[in-house]
């Protein structure tokens, strides 16, 4: 199976992680996406993050119903810190018939220099780069590129930090996220302070 593994904090899922993984799925023949909430990421202060048993709930109710979507909590029920190159190893072993696709973004990649062991990301996966319209793919390494799949440019200028915002001076978010995450949103009372 080609699966590819589109990992962030999800805190929460939008729609253009959403489109993200559809644009993936479609462009690179993938079998599956599996959305690869963050753990403990060690370049990544989470202790203003909702935690992450919150945040899968959220991806879950995002991709319910969607057949060709799943949630990988690898990083979520295994203790940290978490290196993603420690992570796709991880997976790797766990379904040796899989080929992995790690979807990311190009203001992730521009950052890929202070990632652990960046350079054996490459061995364990295919990777797959976002271009986005603040950070350019003619911005970083080339060499980094010659060696990725460049997905188109993502039109919708949607974040995680826009919805926060957004629920924290109480306005709407409806057609940014997914009906069944502003529910959870809501059911929890997340934001809203």
């Amino acid at each position: 199976m080609n699966i590819g593994l589109l990992g962030g904090t999800f805190d929460p899922p939008h729609i253009a992680h959403m489109q993200a993984a559809d644009v993936a799925l479609h462009e690179l023949s993938l079998d599956a996406v599996w959305f690869l909430p963050t753990g403990d990421p060690p370049h990544k202060d989470l202790s203003n993050y909702i935690r992450a048993t919150v945040r899968c709930e959220m991806v879950r109710a995002a991709i319910a119903g969607n057949q060709n979507y799943d949630v990988c909590p690898y990083e979520v029920d295994n203790p940290g810190p978490h290196y993603t190159v420690f992570t796709l190893a991880a997976l790797s072993k766990q379904f040796p018939e899989a080929e992995f696709t790690f979807i990311v973004g190009s203001d992730s990649v521009a950052q890929f220099h202070t990632w652990k062991d960046a350079g054996r990301l490459f061995e364990l996966a295919q990777i797959a780069i976002f271009e986005r319209p603040d950070v350019p793919v003619s911005s970083l390494d080339p060499f980094i590129c010659s060696r990725s799949v460049i997905l188109p440019v993502l039109p919708l200028p949607i974040s995680s930090t826009l919805v926060r915002d957004r629920i924290k001076a109480q306005l709407p978010v409806k057609w940014l996220i997914p009906e069944a995450v502003e529910n959870t949103i809501i059911r929890h009372g997340l934001y809203r302070t």
